[in-house]
């Protein structure tokens, strides 16, 4: 999805940001260093940095949370004109309730810029989620079961020799994990 639309966005001038949230890569996942990361995307898809930004980056001055969070929100609202496509892959793996809380809001606020088209995944049992995007088109994607069977036979091979497991007893764990998913 992402790469449809980068694809589409540069021959008209639109930004396109992103972030994967990933519980199990042990990297810092705060609003400083999610608020960091779109910024720096936003920045390197402009053609002129803000001077207030290239000055505190020449004096290598860290911004404060609520510096580069306005940052970016004034950098949207400039570009009016522009797109900014927004894609935020896993939300419910933000573990840190607060974090999540802080995020949800983020991009509700960001929501008020006629510009911003918004993304967020996440799976569908986080009530917090759900409630706060509520207002918003929600789509549920489910994974097909021959696409499960694929991925968790790879996985096997990968984690198991095949000739240490046999196919029977692979095939029957890779039948109750399909059952089990419900589709996930």
């Amino acid at each position: 999805m992402i790469d449809h639309v980068n694809g589409r966005a540069v021959a008209s001038s639109s930004s396109v940001l992103f972030y994967y949230f990933d519980s199990s890569d042990g990297r810092p996942q705060g609003p400083y260093e999610i608020l960091s990361y779109l910024l720096r995307q936003l920045l390197q898809q402009m053609g002129e940095i803000p001077e207030n930004l290239a000055d505190a980056y020449e004096k290598q001055i860290k911004l404060r949370r609520d510096e580069v969070q306005s940052s970016i929100e004034a950098i949207i609202h400039a570009r009016d004109q522009n797109d900014v496509y927004l894609f935020l892959d896993g939300l419910d793996e933000c573990e840190d309730a607060t974090t999540r809380t802080w995020v949800m809001s983020f991009l509700l606020s960001l929501c008020t810029y006629p510009c911003v088209r918004l993304a967020v995944t996440c799976r569908p049992f986080y009530e917090d989620i759900r409630s706060a995007f509520h207002q918003y088109p929600q789509i549920e994607i489910l994974a097909h079961r021959d696409d499960l069977r694929k991925y968790i036979e790879a996985r096997l091979e990968g984690k198991w020799h095949s000739e240490r497991l046999d196919k029977h007893l692979q095939n029957r764990i890779v039948n109750k994990i399909i059952e089990k998913s419900n589709g996930l």
